[in-house]
């Protein structure tokens, strides 16, 4: 049977890192096709993406990716839990056999063991505590226990986002499953949101730094981006900056969202995952006080929510994603690029997939079991199109479809 190692990602944008993970992840496991489960047009910082997914996905593949399935919007703009646990349903649900590659700065051994002992309910409820009496995070909390159960060294690793969401994937990785967990050494040292580059490798966080610098696409994108990103992938960013499709416009985006939360009431933010002890009023009251999302999260922001999550929540809070839809399965697998061997892997997919594959919008939301996520992605989409260089109207959320990547 083929064999398929599945990568969950970003590629915000996808730069010499990714592509040194998809060639690891290929080599060390033997794959026979490589897949990455991308966020869509939103990420779990709470932002928009900074290109729209079939451009990302394009790099992906001309990358070294062979196919690119969409994380659904549901999950991409939540928590780490929720972003695992939808990206991993959605690559068991292909029904293939192989890996799940994730990228790390500890083994694979150390996150297996903080994974069982995080999966522990009597350590959870000690933190859901800690949260309660003491205003902490849940990240806080369970630092604050291992640390009391002489663990420090298992709550240092988890200061690495990647190994947080590494450590989260484990946790819903069947044990005697198709999938068997891989992880590869993230060749960055410097951590997941690096200020600085390390040789050729830069993170996607400087990496938009560079983009939105004022003045920075005056005359095309700035070189040095160049050195940190495959040449394909610089080659297709350069075509999509002169077409007006990126980089997304961000003072646009900040506008149409903010306006948007207006007309959010304090029931409708109650609504949302991660929204609790009166949270919902506190939004409620700071986005009537305030004149951007950034006012409404710097308002809001306390020990107990930190601006990481209250930015998932806005952003949830835009695209109507509650916390019924963050919590429910997903209803589809849709398809966003792929070459010859993905096509192949997309034919075996067809027959042994748990649920239906689409290759457009319109495809999921004439079926039942999909219009609740196929209309939230298509007003997630909407949004993101209104917000690009040249904004594009009409239709093309559902006549959008898969990139299909020659050799």
């Amino acid at each position: 049977m083929m064999k398929t190692a599945f990568i969950i990602a970003e590629y915000n944008p996808f730069h010499n890192g990714h592509r040194h993970h998809l060639e690891q992840t290929r080599r060390l496991t033997g794959a026979d096709c490589v897949a990455a489960v991308m966020s869509g047009n939103y990420v779990q910082r709470g932002e928009a993406a900074v290109g729209e997914k079939l451009l990302r996905a394009q790099t992906a593949v001309r990358g070294g990716a062979d196919l690119v399935l969409e994380l659904p919007v549901k999950y991409a703009v939540s928590n780490a839990g929720r972003f695992a646990a939808g990206a991993v349903a959605v690559a068991l649900a292909c029904g293939a056999e192989g890996y799940l590659s994730f990228g790390a700065s500890a083994t694979l051994a150390e996150l297996k063991a903080l994974a069982a002992f995080l999966c522990d309910p009597a350590l959870e409820a000690e933190a859901r505590d800690l949260c309660r009496d003491r205003g902490k995070t849940y990240p806080a909390a369970v630092d604050a226990l291992l640390r009391q159960k002489g663990m420090a060294g298992e709550a240092d690793l988890l200061k690495d986002a990647n190994n947080v969401l590494a450590v989260e994937y484990l946790k819903r990785l069947p044990e005697d499953g198709p999938l068997r967990p891989f992880a590869v050494e993230r060749p960055l040292r410097r951590g997941h949101d690096a200020p600085a580059p390390d040789g050729d490798m830069a993170s996607a966080s400087f990496l938009r730094g560079l983009l939105y610098e004022e003045n920075a696409l005056a005359g095309g994108l700035p070189p040095r981006l160049a050195d940190y990103m495959p040449r394909q992938t610089f080659c297709l960013l350069e075509e999509a900056l002169r077409e007006g499709r990126f980089p997304l416009d961000r003072r646009l985006f900040s506008v149409a969202a903010f306006s948007r939360l207006l007309t959010v009431s304090a029931a409708e933010f109650a609504a949302l995952d991660n929204v609790n002890q009166g949270l919902e009023n506190k939004l409620a009251q700071a986005v009537r006080d305030s004149a951007c999302m950034e006012e409404v999260a710097a308002a809001v922001k306390s020990k107990r929510f930190t601006l990481a999550r209250l930015r998932q929540i806005l952003l949830a809070a835009t695209l109507c994603v509650t916390k019924e839809d963050a919590s429910s399965a997903p209803s589809y697998l849709r398809v966003l690029a792929f070459n010859d061997r993905g096509r192949e892997a997309l034919a075996r997919m067809r027959e042994t997939a748990t649920l239906p594959v689409v290759t457009n919008l319109s495809d999921a939301v004439k079926q039942p079991s999909c219009a609740r996520d196929a209309a939230l992605e298509y007003q997630a989409d909407k949004l993101f199109d209104a917000c690009l260089p040249r904004p594009r109207g009409g239709n093309r959320p559902f006549q959008a479809h898969p990139v299909y990547v020659t050799s």
